[in-house]
């Protein structure tokens, strides 16, 4: 979704790691990092990100098949399961936002989500910025540390739903890239 031509017409250069190799100057180069599936990390690697996040960095962290290890990584607790949900509401004075039209909205709200967490216990310090039809947060951010994650209780993987072939994907994905690497910006 961050680079969506593979050529010059992208504004980011995106960098594919397996959780494995997210170590040292690797994590302290990247302006972004993004989780697809949190299930892709093991306690190294949670906790590498974890202090990527709190000396300063950025990241976006997907729910996978099961929640994440690190309770300090996450802005809520994700405990069952539930499907068919789609997103339609959000913050949208946020200034993530900026720029997210109503169609954009609208094109959101119409995309099947698929099988998601259902969160509890969330962080008195989270700003949800979606929400789906049942009132559950679907996206929120967090401060971590010097730092700042968006956490998904979604995957964009392919088996679990279809957001992640949708158009308002890409630009959701850019949206918060676009915001996340400048420095000092607060969701």
């Amino acid at each position: 979704a961050l680079a969506p031509h593979y050529d010059a017409r992208d504004r980011f250069l995106v960098t594919l790691l397996a959780a494995a190799a997210v170590r040292g100057t690797a994590r302290r180069q990247a302006a972004l990092v993004i989780v697809g599936d949190v299930d892709g990390l093991d306690r190294v690697a949670e906790a590498t990100l974890l202090d990527y996040i709190q000396n300063g960095g950025a990241a976006v962290v997907f729910a996978g098949s099961r929640p994440a290890r690190s309770e300090a990584l996450l802005p809520w607790q994700l405990t069952g399961r539930f499907t068919d949900a789609r997103i339609t509401a959000g913050d949208w004075r946020a200034a993530v936002w900026q720029g997210f039209d109503v169609e954009a909205q609208d094109a959101l709200a119409g995309a099947a989500v698929g099988r998601v967490w259902r969160a509890a216990s969330v962080s008195p310090d989270t700003r949800v910025l979606l929400r789906y039809r049942n009132g559950q947060p679907a996206l929120a951010s967090r401060p971590v540390g010097r730092g700042q994650v968006v956490a998904a209780t979604f995957s964009p993987a392919n088996d679990v739903g279809d957001l992640g072939k949708y158009g308002v994907f890409v630009v959701m994905m850019q949206k918060l890239a676009e915001h996340l690497k400048r420095a000092g910006a607060g969701l």
